[in-house]
């Protein structure tokens, strides 16, 4: 199950957006070491750091949305379905993140982690290249 691994191939041509990207790389493929790396994981530290891709990945969604609302090209339908792919994702994280900040034991912790990584690589894997491709595309018409 292991994570994609970063390419400039998966460049949308943004600096900002691409940059985000790449975070969300590097968050996903540090959890990813914590799970199949570290004979125990640090609750605290590792509450830090899904925090971080939780608020990371907001953050991103917020700044594609905005970005998507001055892309004149790109249909409102498109932009629709965008926002609620971006939704869904949201509500997948956090079905997985609540239960992991409140687990007991290293064993629950490495589950929940599991399947946050699992949800990771699937957002990728489905939201990239489906959205964000077709994002990429309005960006290039815009320019």
């Amino acid at each position: 199950m292991a994570m994609p691994q970063w390419s400039d191939s998966y460049k949308l041509g943004n600096p900002i957006i691409d940059g985000e990207h790449k975070q969300l790389f590097d968050l996903l493929e540090w959890l990813e070491g914590k799970l199949f790396r570290e004979e125990s994981l640090n609750h605290h530290e590792l509450k830090a750091m899904v925090s971080q891709l939780n608020s990371h990945m907001e953050e991103h969604f917020r700044h594609e949305e905005s970005m998507m609302e001055n892309l004149q090209q790109m249909p409102e339908s498109e932009k629709t379905d965008h926002q609620k792919d971006h939704a869904l994702w949201v509500v997948r994280l956090q079905e997985h993140l609540n239960p992991l900040m409140n687990s007991k034991t290293d064993l629950e912790r490495r589950g929940h982690l599991a399947r946050i990584l699992r949800v990771g690589k699937a957002f990728w894997e489905q939201h990239f290249v489906i959205f964000d491709t077709k994002l990429a595309h309005f960006m290039v018409a815009q320019n």
